[in-house]
């Protein structure tokens, strides 16, 4: 024997579903609810406070959650979800389309492999170049920690700040070659080039960006 309660017209509750509200029923909870079984919705979810799951939840249809939501476990949305607070996931999160942040803006992602990229944009230390007429520099270097695991492609930027007024200080270039990465730091070689014929003195810092794993 068991005991139920259905609400609307023409539901009855049995031994599965011991508390069956019918489907034209809106229903509502003004305390805490608190489930420790599957929640399965095929259709819209709206959630207007904070949402916690300590398990596995598959939502058919939309999630909408209007403060934060907290996932323990794993979280598979066939459609739309929409956080207007913060989401802190715990544990993996798998997105098979596109992923957009800030205001919908793109995230940077490798083609090639499941790791993540991350870009790290830096400032070097001053260089004071100092060349004759298409001269280039002894061998120098340059260092940052991005915590990188593997080593990084390394790009040179525009100038950030520049001293001096002797010849064409846009014909100087830095050049960096041999980089390596140890315990999350970086490391390449560097050497400036004058491409104009006149000789050039300036102390000149370049804004970089590291792109890596």
């Amino acid at each position: 024997m068991y005991y139920g309660l259905g609400i609307g017209a023409g539901v009855v509750p049995n031994s599965s579903y011991l508390l069956d509200v019918g489907a034209s029923v809106p229903s509502r909870f003004q305390g805490d609810l608190k489930v420790y079984g599957e929640i399965n919705p095929t259709t819209n979810t709206v959630i207007g406070n904070s949402l916690t799951v300590n398990n596995n939840t598959t939502l058919s249809g939309l999630l909408t959650v209007n403060s934060n939501a907290t996932v323990n476990g794993s979280l598979n949305v066939n459609t739309n979800a929409t956080v207007s607070g913060s989401l802190a996931v715990n544990s993996n999160a798998i997105v098979d389309g596109s992923l957009t942040v800030n205001n919908g803006k793109g995230v940077a992602y490798n083609t090639s492999s499941a790791t993540n990229l991350k870009i790290f944009p830096f400032t070097t230390a001053t260089f004071f170049a100092i060349l004759p007429g298409f001269g280039l520099s002894a061998e120098g270097s340059i260092g940052f920690n991005g915590g990188f695991t593997g080593t990084p492609r390394v790009f040179v930027g525009d100038i950030d700040a520049t001293g001096g007024s002797t010849g064409e200080l846009y014909r100087v270039q830095l050049q960096l070659y041999g980089c390596s990465t140890t315990s999350g730091a970086t490391s390449c070689k560097a050497r400036l080039l004058n491409t104009s014929p006149n000789p050039v003195n300036y102390s000149i810092t370049w804004n970089c960006v590291a792109i890596g794993y």
